[in-house]
Order: C-alpha cells, then structure tokens, then sequence
C-alpha cells in the first residue's frame, strides 16, 4: 500500500513541483470561476448568445496567431521567471474585470479587449507551464507530474462553475473576479520561492530570426516519428471526438427531451468520468511503456463510444438517459487518459533545445482544434440531427486515428522513453 502510495504521488516528492502544483490547486479553481462568470456576465450585458461566441474568439483568436513564436521565446528565457510574468497578468486582468463589474460599467466593447489579453497571455503561458514540468520532476516521473496536474484541472473544471453560480446568485459575478485574481497570488508565490528557473536555451547568431526557429520547430515535429504520429491522433480525436459541450446540449434536448437538467446531468456524467480518469492516470503512471497503450486503446475507445452513443439515441430510446450518463462516464474517462497520454509522450520526447516550440505547436493541436471540432459536430448536427453528430465523430475518430496508427510507428515508441526509429531518415 505504501509503495503503491508512493508511486502514485511520485512527483510531489520533488519540492519544486510541490509548491507549483499546490499553487495550481488554487488557482485553476479561480480560473474555472472566472470563466463561467465572464460568460455570464456578457449575456447578462448583452443578452445575446452571438456575443458569447465572439468572446471565446477574442480569447482564442489570439493564441492561435501567437503560441508558435512564444515557444521560441520560452525556448530562450527562463520558464519561471515567464510564468511568474503570466501569472501577475491574468491577475491584473481578473482584477480589472472585477472593478468593471463592481462598477457598473462593464460593456461589451471594454470586456472583449481583456479577452484578448487573455488569449495574448495564455499563449506564452500555457506551453511555458508544459514545458516547465520536465524541468521540475525530471523524465523519470512526468508523466505522474502530467496526470497530477490533470487531476487538478478536472476537479475545478467540476468545482469552479458551481463555486461561480453560487457567488453570482448571492453577491454577484465581481466577486468571482475578485476571488481569482487572488488565488493568482498562490501560483506566482510558489513560483517565486522554486529554485528552478528553467533551463533556457542560448539563442544561436544563425537563428536569430524567430520564423526560421518556429520552422525548425515544426521540422524537429514531423522528422520525430513519435511526435508527428502523436500529434497527428491527438489532432484526430480533438477534433471528432471531444465535442462534448456542443454535442452533449442538443443531445439532451432533441434525444432526451430534458433540456437543461439534461444538459447538467450529461455534463456532470463527463466531468466524473473526466476526474476518475485523472485518478487512473495518476495510479499507473509508473509503468513502464503505459503512455503509448493508453494513447492507443482509449483513442480508439473514444471513437466506439461515441457509436454507442449514437445506437442508443436510435434503437433503445427508453433508456437512453441513463445509457447515454453512462456511457458519458465512461467518455469522460478515456478522453482524460487519452489526453494525459498524449501530453506525456510529446513532453518526455521533446529536445530539450526545443522544448518550448514542440509545446506551443502542442497546445495549438490541443486549443486550436476545438472550434473546428465544434463547427464540425454543429453543423452534422444541423442537416441530420444530435444522434448523426455522435456517430460522425466516432466514425471519423474510428477512421482518422486508424489511419495514423497504421502508417505510425509501433506503440512502444509512442511512450516518450524510445528512441528507435524516431527520427526520419
């Protein structure tokens, strides 16, 4: 028992990652509460579901355009000291949304400019944050360090909005902001007292110009066999297969009839499926050669239940509510170990040289991806309803990852830890 205790934990024992992922626990709880206040707060301005989608586009739009450069400058300077500059930004920014909101004053054209100075920060911030747990635990226990942080963003992805509708229904959305820009104090404390900085790269006089090493990146990724196949089916599920917040409202209004206490319940199917997952990645991440059978058999998994899905919608529609919860537990579950799997291959393989660049083009398949996955699932859902936008994504997961998988290298070099027959010739 203590043994399995030990492993399970693995990489709390390094004190660097503690104090980082204590200051995480914190802070990504302020976050998830930032989110759904901010989205609350600008139908409640506006009262138009437009605005909504053109706010994840200030927010999205500019991480997109800028997370490939930022990886060359997290490649270049010290990962913590960029962390602890990300960190005192999103503060300021939740601390201004909370003077608006308090204020009176929050319009939509104020709000959308700090959107996207969220977007512009979370650029630099979230491939420097990948990039910096090798740093903190070493190859040895990443993995554990990815499934840990995981387990984190899962239980605030569950905790944070409910935290959040209960302080807009009792004191309203300016507290949300106000609690989050003080649960940053955690992070950028914890952040100040590591010894680690980061392991920056000298910059190179023949490449100095940031395109031609943003290129180089992206060469490094497709000559490295593990890298290509893995962001290749990464890409793959991202885009059919994670559609849940699209697919999972139309489903429990047309399928099952039950609006949004439908909607809440396959949500919360997903979010417990999503933390369970976490918790099993977080168990068997010592073992060995584990990251490229999970990235596999829940990659395909993903694929087949949303089939199941899709089967139950059409021919067993009695039970489909509680087939449907079920089998989103179950989704939940292995979009989580997939994921895991797939963050702890690319990281554990990456150069350290370029590191940063191989973890900005990461975040850009993981972030990036979703608003073709959801126009995607939106409009299959449109033309032929909620059942064909289940069966569409399981049959293009089913189809896209087998086909990456077969012209791929064999799974034992999809765990980060082989170096046979990475590198192209």
């Amino acid at each position: 028992m203590g043994m399995t205790s030990g492993r399970t934990f693995a990489a709390l024992r390094h004190r660097d990652f503690r104090l980082y992922w204590l200051g995480q626990c914190v802070s990504v709880v302020g976050t998830m509460m930032q989110s759904a206040a901010l989205a609350w707060l600008v139908y409640a301005v506006t009262g138009s579901p437009l605005f909504l989608g053109t706010l994840a586009l200030f927010q999205l739009g500019p991480l997109i355009l800028l997370v490939l450069p930022a990886g060359v400058f997290i490649d270049h300077w010290p990962k913590r000291k960029v962390l602890i500059a990300t960190q005192t930004v999103f503060l300021l920014q939740a601390a201004a949304l909370s003077a608006l909101a308090f204020s009176g004053h929050a319009t939509y054209q104020i709000i959308l400019p700090l959107s996207a100075i969220y977007g512009v920060t979370q650029a630099f911030d979230s491939p420097g944050r990948r990039a910096f747990l090798m740093d903190l635990v070493g190859k040895d226990d990443l993995t554990n360090a990815v499934s840990l942080s995981s387990t984190v963003f899962s239980v605030a992805r569950v905790v944070g909005p409910s935290l959040a509708a209960l302080v807009i229904a009792k004191v309203g959305a300016g507290w949300c902001f106000m609690l989050n820009a003080a649960t940053y104090l955690a992070p950028i404390i914890a952040l100040l007292k590591i010894s680690v900085d980061g392991c920056p790269v000298p910059a190179q006089p023949a490449q100095k110009r940031v395109g031609s090493q943003v290129v180089e990146g992206l060469r490094y990724i497709w000559r490295t066999d593990t890298l290509r196949v893995t962001m290749a089916g990464a890409m793959a599920i991202l885009i059919f297969g994670m559609n849940e917040n699209v697919l999972a409202p139309v489903f429990a209004d047309r399928v099952l009839h039950m609006g949004v206490t439908g909607y809440g319940t396959l949500l919360s199917a997903w979010g417990f499926g999503a933390l369970v997952g976490a918790l099993v990645s977080t168990a068997t991440s010592h073992r060995p050669g584990i990251n490229g059978r999970l990235f596999v058999v829940n990659g395909l998994a993903i694929g087949v239940i949303h089939l199941l899905v899709a089967w139950t919608a059409a021919f067993r529609a009695s039970a489909a509510l509680w087939t449907s919860t079920t089998l989103l537990i179950a989704l939940g579950c292995a979009s989580i170990l997939f994921t895991n799997a797939a963050s702890s291959t690319v990281q554990s393989t990456a150069d350290q040289a370029l590191r940063g660049r191989v973890m900005s083009a990461y975040v850009l398949v993981d972030m990036g991806t979703m608003p073709v996955g959801n126009a995607f699932a939106g409009a299959v859902m449109s033309r032929w309803g909620a059942e064909a936008g289940f069966l569409a994504g399981g049959v293009m997961s089913l189809v896209v990852l087998g086909a990456v998988l077969l012209v791929g290298p064999q799974t034992e070099s999809l765990n980060g830890t082989s170096t046979a027959g990475q590198r192209r010739s």
